[in-house]
């Protein structure tokens, strides 16, 4: 908001009439005949200073919250109708029209009308804006461009759009997406387009393709491009923003950028975010020019309310940037939580341990839902293939589920889809899980801890309710979620002592923010800015392994280019100091045959290196801890789920047994403070103590515990695993043996497609496997046979194969 925005709303707020009716809008009360004029003609002047100058854009916001609210109140839809057709806000006057909600349409109205269809894009109506932002990034002939948009303004249908326009002329496409769950979902979506090529969705599916589509984290993107004669001629960066962090992830993402762009001068790179103020931020060299198309308009303007520990309510003005107490009281916050919730409620907590907690008060605090046929199926299923035990199945009965990122992610994802499909199931109480590419129907949003959430996350948060396709799509009148319902809660218990959240919600007042840079690749980042001389430090060590990673200087120390290359710096406080150990280590140390695995990631990567700052993986020092993981690594390959968690709780019954209660599940569901190398500076409740816990708490702790090794074998232990392969100290068999479960070629091949070796055994011994196939492109596919097999399965089941068909 510039100076003279500004002065105008100090202006404004001068005036008490027209302070009294915006406080009366807000409040959604109706407002008398005399005061309709006025606060209309006032929002008519409003316009027209914005027409006069386009940087007024919060004076055309202002005036289009006076105009929804006023017809959304008074059900009088002529204002938002011509309003919506004067300023391209097609969407909402095409709804107006089709509904009928005006009585007597003008031939002008009519006239207007008849000419939206011109905007249809997929079966749905885009705005003025919308519009020319697709067609400017479709057509733009820039090497880089990147489109900005809120959420839910058609990002993932810009990727559909340049496929099946430049699809014939860019032979090697990636799509890189943040998380494994946006990959299957990205999957699914490229593969409904009928795409004539390959769809890569693992880096070893690669076979010397010279068409492909590669829907990649930044991690296996850059495996494709690092370990194979391969390049892209177009990349799509989905959630560009995560550039701009500071973390290794962000790193490696901004890495698979430099190196794509080295490995091809003609490459086209397309970045996609709701969240980002200037593209130029996403540059790694001043060389580089990054045009954007931006979305500035949101066409839906959020009800902000904040429940106060003392009971009090209040709704927030972000135009005035004040707030209005309501008349209402509630002595409690669960009270108000379901007092004020919709059909789809997000109720929005940022650790796992907090999600469950709150979860389980919610569940006490509602009464039985009536249970209908096909939720009783899914409680039996869930009952079958987790646990009886399984907390969410006493929440479903409730209406509730919880989401979180140390569940396994089968039961996650299944969870996700019976909320999407379940009008009983009103709650999903969840963390930032459901930040990145989610789409889920959430009419209300309860948030109950701020920590770490700055305007870009919140703005990113408040943005999954409503989501656009889900109010213009519907036959019925649904212009109410134009104005989302969202909901602070302040408790002690949730968020912090005292708390409150109004600077928070004060976040919320521009739409506009500034980008924080902070990853020391990108060209804008400034080291000078850094005071932290630790921080500082580390800053320079990023840059200068980030330049020797894409160097192609052959004198360097192999197994230094390696670490560097593969993140080990997150391992080891001193990678050029390891390099060296490692490498002696390599020339001096053998293996008889009957050494594992994990005996040889000790002997080369860990034993007495002194150098290691990852406690998880010191830990593999201990011969304890490096025959539980071969057993659990054995064990998640062969087993189904419920015999893991099974195994998992009967292991937990074993140490309480011999003494040796105290067991380690990190920061996540940590309750007993831990004074070891690693934490002496600052104990962390990383531990828990069994003995302490019920049977069904061990059955739920096996579950997350479960996700949590399962996520450390993948994320960590694998690395290490790739090391030994790469510098061949074991064999390919020995590789896929720990990898997969299996030296079966088949078998590894459809895993690489996303299929657990478990599903695979299962179709195995359904005499399934006969009926899967490559098509003509290597994509996978089904015959008739396995198709009347997969109706006929029970709904978990069927779920789970078909996330990868």
């Amino acid at each position: 908001m510039n100076r003279k925005e500004m002065y105008g709303y100090s202006q404004l707020i001068k005036l008490d009439k027209f302070h009294e009716i915006v406080k009366k809008l807000y409040l959604d009360k109706k407002i008398s005949s005399e005061d309709k004029d006025y606060i209309l003609a006032c929002a008519i002047v409003l316009l027209r200073y914005y027409e006069k100058d386009k940087s007024y854009k919060s004076y055309l916001e202002f005036a289009y919250f006076i105009i929804l609210k006023y017809s959304l109140i008074h059900h009088d839809f002529i204002p938002l109708f011509d309003f919506s057709v004067n300023f391209g806000f097609y969407p909402i006057a095409k709804k107006i029209y089709d509904l009928e909600l005006v009585n007597d349409m003008s031939f002008n109205m009519v006239l207007s009308s008849s000419r939206l269809s011109e905007f249809e894009h997929n079966n749905y109506i885009e705005t003025k804006e919308q519009r020319r932002g697709r067609k400017k990034v479709l057509k733009d002939d820039a090497e880089e461009i990147c489109y900005i948009a809120p959420t839910s303004y058609g990002k993932s249908s810009i990727i559909v759009d340049y496929i099946k326009i430049y699809g014939k002329k860019r032979n090697k496409i990636g799509i890189i997406v943040p998380t494994r769950s946006l990959l299957m979902q990205t999957y699914k979506t490229i593969k409904k387009i009928g795409i004539s090529r390959k769809i890569i969705v693992h880096d070893e599916m690669y076979n010397r393709e010279n068409r492909f589509i590669a829907i990649f984290t930044q991690e296996r993107a850059l495996r494709l491009l690092e370990k194979h004669e391969t390049e892209f001629d177009l990349i799509f960066i989905d959630e560009a923003h995560n550039m701009l962090k500071n973390n290794n992830r962000s790193i490696l993402l901004s890495r698979a950028v430099r190196m794509s762009k080295a490995k091809n001068s003609e490459l086209k790179v397309i970045y996609l975010t709701p969240l980002l103020e200037n593209s130029e931020n996403l540059k790694t060299s001043i060389k580089q020019t990054v045009k954007s198309e931006k979305i500035y308009f949101n066409i839906k303007e959020p009800d902000i309310y904040e429940f106060k520990l003392s009971g009090k309510t209040f709704k927030y003005n972000r135009f005035f940037n004040n707030f209005y107490q309501l008349d209402y009281l509630f002595n409690n916050y669960l009270k108000y939580i379901v007092s004020n919730s919709l059909e789809n409620n997000f109720i929005y907590h940022r650790s796992p341990k907090k999600i469950e907690m709150f979860t389980k008060e919610l569940a006490n605090y509602l009464d039985d839902i009536c249970l209908t046929k096909k939720l009783k199926e899914i409680i039996e299923l869930i009952e079958n293939y987790v646990h009886k035990d399984f907390y969410a199945i006493s929440y479903l009965k409730k209406g509730i589920v919880y989401l979180h990122g140390k569940l396994p992610e089968i039961i996650k994802e299944y969870l996700e889809s019976k909320f999407n499909d379940l009008d009983e199931i009103r709650y999903v109480v969840a963390n930032s899980v459901i930040l990145e590419g989610m789409n889920l129907p959430i009419d209300c949003l309860f948030i109950m801890n701020t920590h770490a959430l700055n305007n870009k996350e919140l703005t990113n948060l408040i943005g999954r309710v409503n989501r656009l396709n889900n109010i213009f799509t519907d036959s019925e009148n649904k212009l109410n979620k134009l104005t989302p319902k969202v909901h602070f809660i302040n408790t002690e218990k949730y968020n912090r002592v005292n708390s409150n959240m109004e600077n928070k919600i004060n976040l919320l007042r521009k739409r506009e923010f500034s980008d924080k840079v902070e990853n020391p690749v990108l060209t804008n980042f400034d080291l000078k800015k850094i005071k932290d001389a630790k921080k500082r430090k580390k800053s320079k060590q990023i840059i200068e392994l980030e330049e020797l990673v894409l160097s192609q200087d052959s004198n360097i120390n192999k197994v230094y280019v390696y670490l560097a290359k593969e993140g080990f710096n997150s391992i080891y406080e001193n990678i050029k100091k390891v390099s060296g150990i490692i490498e002696n280590r390599i020339k001096t140390i053998t293996f008889s045959d009957e050494i594992s695995i994990l005996e040889k990631i000790n002997k080369i990567l860990i034993c007495n290196i002194g150098n290691i700052v990852d406690y998880e993986i010191k830990r593999l020092e201990d011969i304890k801890t490096r025959e539980f993981y071969k057993y659990h690594i054995e064990n998640s390959h062969k087993l189904s789920l419920n015999q893991n968690i099974n195994n998992m709780y009967r292991y937990f019954k074993r140490r309480i047994k011999e003494g040796d209660s105290k067991f380690y599940v990190g920061k996540s569901f940590g309750e007993i403070k831990y004074d070891s190398e690693v934490y002496s500076k600052n104990a962390r409740e990383v531990y828990i103590d069994l003995e302490r816990k019920t049977n069904s708490e061990l059955i739920n702790l096996a579950i997350v515990k479960l996700e949590m090794e399962n996520q450390f074998v993948s994320y960590k232990l694998n690395k290490l695993i790739v090391f030994l392969y790469d510098f061949d100290i074991i064999t390919e068999d020995e590789y896929h043996k720990y990898i997969y479960g299996t030296t079966n070629k088949t078998k590894i091949n459809l895993a690489r497609f996303g299929l657990s070796i478990s599903l695979i055994n299962r179709l195995e011994a359904d005499k399934q496997l006969k009926n899967i196939y490559l098509d003509k492109y290597n994509n996978l596919a089904a015959n008739k046979d396995f198709k009347n097999y997969v109706n006929k399965v029970d709904d978990f089941y069927r779920y789970e194969i078909m996330r990868n068909f």
